[in-house]
């Protein structure tokens, strides 16, 4: 993964950093230029996600993230519930890159079923959603780093699942021109689908491992 990493940023121009910075405040804004073929002055999305998955992967490695995650949970739970979970993000960890690309067109299709009314193709909706997917792995990324701090958490767990929503909703927005409401409450349901689509994926790898 390291490899890769360092691949792709030497091979990648200069307008990586601005690009990363415009995710931040308009992802919408920037995924509805690519779907409308505004895309010269835009880093390429693709390859930005395949950069920001392995620098948000060597980033949960670094602080044991994962591992603190785990043991926050488990804290919180009875035994056989521990074992389960313990089982759960041992997958997660070890097959961690394959589980989060499986995602995209998984979640591409979900999307597209909550905006079906809105004209878009699927492929439109892929290049959209592998926009917002960079930003929301940057984001993450920035909020795992803050590990390394004496701050309780807890704190750190809450914000990280208050961001994504914030961020999609964003998106939502901007990509597909409708208001706050509709944008959290279509946030929430995706993301509801979301984990129970990470849960399905990570039960099938432990039954295909054996």
């Amino acid at each position: 993964m390291l490899h890769e990493v360092i691949h792709a940023v030497t091979h990648a121009d200069k307008g990586i950093f601005s690009y990363s910075i415009g995710l931040l405040y308009k992802p919408g804004i920037i995924a509805r230029d690519f779907v409308e073929g505004k895309r010269k002055r835009y880093f390429n999305p693709f390859q930005y996600l395949i950069i920001i998955l392995g620098v948000y992967i060597l980033t949960m490695s670094a602080t044991h993230f994962m591992e603190k995650m785990t043991q926050y949970m488990n804290d919180n739970q009875q035994n056989y519930v521990k074992t389960e979970l313990d089982a759960a993000f041992a997958v997660i960890n070890k097959y961690q890159k394959f589980i989060y690309l499986a995602l995209v067109p998984l979640t591409t299709f979900l999307i597209q079923l909550l905006f079906r009314k809105k004209g878009f193709n699927y492929t439109e909706h892929l290049v959209g959603y592998v926009v917002y997917y960079g930003n929301s792995l940057f984001v993450h990324s920035l909020i795992i780093l803050f590990s390394f701090l004496p701050i309780s958490f807890a704190l750190l767990m809450t914000i990280s699942s208050i961001i994504p929503v914030f961020y999609m909703a964003l998106y939502f927005m901007q990509f597909y021109l409708v208001g706050w409401i509709e944008a959290i409450l279509k946030s929430i349901a995706y993301l509801v689908i979301l984990i129970v689509a990470v849960a399905l994926i990570t039960f099938l790898i432990s039954v295909l491992k054996g």
